[in-house]
């Protein structure tokens, strides 16, 4: 599995350009290896302005129901952490702002082709990412 993270450039928040452009990138991995992006968030509640950067808002009803919605011929699907499950199929995930706990919970469980995390600057969560691996994204990449 492909392992990456990209960390914003202010220290408290990550723009919604930095998250469309890493959603792309998401998308990019899928249509390679001929799968889907699962949007993974701490909690679906508090996922709108996040997950409004991918997307529509038309669709984020859609999508916090569990429903699935395509983006070209790539299917796109929202998880929040507890919405991962052990045998579930989850393509390239794309997480966005996600804890430690969260984190763990996608390297216990999750079944995916490539994991794109995107994060603000939090010490614990990069050293994190940065010891489980994860390579980091250039802001030019």
């Amino acid at each position: 599995m492909s392992k990456y993270y990209f960390i914003g450039d202010k220290i408290q928040e990550v723009t919604s350009d930095e998250i469309a452009g890493m959603f792309q990138y998401s998308l990019s991995l899928a249509e390679k290896e001929k799968t889907k992006v699962t949007i993974v968030v701490n909690k679906l509640s508090n996922s709108d302005q996040f997950v409004k950067a991918c997307c529509d808002e038309k669709y984020i009803a859609r999508l916090k129901r569990g429903q699935s919605i395509y983006n070209g011929d790539i299917e796109v699907q929202l998880r929040s952490r507890d919405g991962i499950k052990q045998f579930g199929e989850y393509g390239v995930i794309f997480g966005i702002h996600l804890s430690v706990a969260s984190l763990e919970v996608i390297k216990q469980r999750a079944e995916a082709v490539a994991v794109v995390a995107i994060e603000n600057s939090i010490e614990e969560v990069v050293n994190w990412l940065a010891l489980n691996g994860y390579q980091s994204l250039e802001k030019n990449a």
